[in-house]
């Protein structure tokens, strides 16, 4: 699993991790590169929002933000925040 991000609109960083239980909706990722913890795994709400230990909540959007639009990238199946 990799995901890619910004946290300005301009900076884009991107961590590594992995998906597992039952519906693949535990998700682990790395935020080490981003000075956060090795291991931190969220709960996937399918459609919805992948929610973190810290209270943090990423909601799908419907559609990419302009920042997102404009650097290039394909093959992506859903963009949070």
């Amino acid at each position: 699993l990799n995901i890619v991000g910004t946290d300005d609109g301009t900076s884009w960083w991107a961590l590594k991790g992995r998906c597992s239980g039952l519906g693949m909706r535990n998700i682990t990722i790395d935020f080490s590169p981003k000075g956060g913890p090795s291991d931190a795994t969220g709960r996937w709400a399918p459609g919805e929002t992948i929610t973190w230990p810290d209270g943090n909540m990423w909601a799908l959007l419907a559609a990419p933000t302009r920042a997102f639009l404009l650097d290039a990238a394909d093959d992506h199946t859903g963009v949070f925040f």
